[in-house]
């Protein structure tokens, strides 16, 4: 029961970070209209592009990590792609995801979000992020391939990965790895990373 604690904790802690920002810069917005002299159509704008922001990454979050699925109770890859664009729209790091029309359990559709998420964090300098979804014979296979100068796995994200990863080597930094790998080991599959020369994959098959 200590460690289900802990590890909601964590995730909390992880949600309410990458959050922070966006609801600070609406803040900001906020005391530039309040001084005097001030710019009110920057402010305007700025707070527009936060909230903007942090609308879609409350959807992600709430398709990703909450326990119903999307707008209906379920959960596409289609609805996934839709919340990932709004994700990416002002980022530096461009998201190519196919449309796919592939049926799958909402935790999968839920774990290729999160490795998603995971890919992001691999490409601190921009880059591409490309996604694939396939039906195959034996299952439903998801792909993650960050492209990028300087694309780098976390160590930290690796370790939590692991099918071993004590719960003692998670932190706020590294939960969501954790969790996305629960959620294939849930549906009999495993999220794998091979890194190369400025690139990352992650991939898993889901089996049918």
């Amino acid at each position: 029961m200590a460690e289900k604690l802990e590890i909601g904790q964590l995730l909390s802690s992880r949600l309410c970070h990458d959050l922070i920002s966006a609801a600070s810069a609406v803040n900001a917005g906020v005391e530039l209209l309040g001084e005097d002299g001030g710019d009110d159509a920057g402010a305007l704008g700025l707070m527009r592009m936060s909230a903007t922001r942090l609308t879609g990454r409350l959807s992600f979050f709430r398709a990703a990590f909450g326990a119903g699925g999307g707008r209906q109770g379920e959960l596409s890859f289609g609805e996934a792609r839709s919340l990932a664009k709004d994700w990416f729209a002002s980022g530096k790091v461009t998201l190519d995801w196919m449309e796919a029309a592939a049926d799958a359990p909402a935790a999968a559709v839920k774990a290729l979000m999160v490795m998603v998420m995971i890919g992001e964090e691999c490409l601190p300098r921009g880059g591409v992020l490309a996604v694939h979804v396939s039906t195959l014979p034996d299952g439903i296979g998801v792909a993650v391939q960050a492209r990028g100068v300087g694309a780098a796995l976390r160590e930290a994200t690796a370790m939590a990965m692991a099918a071993d990863c004590p719960v003692s080597e998670l932190s706020a930094h590294n939960i969501h790895a954790y969790y996305a790998q629960g959620l294939a080991h849930h549906l009999g599959g495993v999220i794998e990373a091979a890194v190369g020369d400025d690139e990352i994959q992650l991939a898993a098959l889901f089996p049918a």
